[in-house]
């Protein structure tokens, strides 16, 4: 009978093990698929680059909402002209002035924004416009101001 009662408790405990695993096993399999996938899946930043170099840019020509007649979009801390293009366009509303600025040109970038997504790996490109004033010899001028933005495509950023 001893011998009955171990094989008994050795069953339950086996039973038991079981039990637990079959209600712990369906919890860790969910999370190491749910954390899996996040981190596997691919997410293209380059919107919010460039959101944030055209945020910069803004920064860098205007002083309080008024940019100077000679501003230049170079002066600004921008990458080598390989992986951003960057084109700021005042236009003053006051009189015929108008003046463009360019990053050091990659022309690749510039003709895929200028053509959207027709093209493979097209840039995310964000064109932006904001009312801003200009100062324009000593006096200052009711404006608009273009910014062009476009983001090479790279593995890395997508």
């Amino acid at each position: 009978m001893i011998h009955g009662k171990k094989a008994q408790a050795i069953s339950k405990g086996v039973m038991v093990a079981l039990k637990i695993l079959f209600i712990i096993m369906p919890i860790i399999l969910f999370v190491a698929l749910t954390v899996g996938s996040v981190f596997s899946s691919k997410q293209d930043v380059r919107p919010l680059e460039a959101v944030l170099l055209s945020k910069q840019i803004l920064d860098c020509i205007s002083k309080q909402g008024i940019i100077n007649e000679t501003f230049d979009v170079n002066s600004c801390y921008l990458d080598d002209g390989v992986s951003y293009y960057a084109n700021a366009t005042i236009y003053s509303m006051d009189s015929q002035f108008s003046k463009s600025s360019t990053s050091k040109a990659n022309t690749e970038l510039e003709t895929g924004c200028r053509l959207g997504n027709i093209i493979s790996k097209a840039p995310s490109c964000l064109n932006q416009t904001s009312y801003v004033l200009i100062s324009r010899a000593g006096r200052l001028e009711k404006g608009k101001l273009e910014i062009l933005v476009g983001v090479k495509k790279y593995d890395e950023n997508i």
